[in-house]
């Protein structure tokens, strides 16, 4: 597959639609901006992530891990309380517009300023 743009954080290929196909992406994962026609949604559409890695991210920004908590147990926990589900979209008409870079930019700064360390 082609794509019109690359991740700059991730190197992933990014675009409206899959040049192989045709199909169009009706949803783009929040942190990356990768397309997706399936991944998981976040808070009844506040945000959105196409794979378990960017899940994580944006679920522990929300919500923090158990002391105790193992990863499994803490999505199983979340997943259990509704935080976030994993479906398909394929209606082209609910679709939402590709995140601009100053959009993907607003959204990987305010998750380092959640994860930093050094208090400031």
């Amino acid at each position: 597959m082609k794509y019109a743009r690359y991740d700059s954080l991730t190197g992933q290929g990014m675009t409206r639609y899959d040049s192989l196909t045709g199909q169009g992406m009706t949803r783009y994962d929040s942190l990356t901006g990768q397309g997706m026609n399936a991944g998981y949604c976040i808070c009844d559409g506040d945000a959105y992530a196409a794979t378990d890695e960017t899940l994580l991210i944006q679920l522990m920004a929300i919500e923090s891990i158990g002391e105790s908590e193992v990863v499994s147990e803490y999505l199983e926990r979340l997943y259990e309380d509704g935080m976030y589900y994993y479906t398909t979209w394929e209606d082209d008409d609910d679709a939402d517009d590709e995140p601009t870079q100053e959009e993907l930019n607003q959204v990987r700064q305010a998750m380092f300023n959640l994860f930093r360390t050094d208090n400031k």
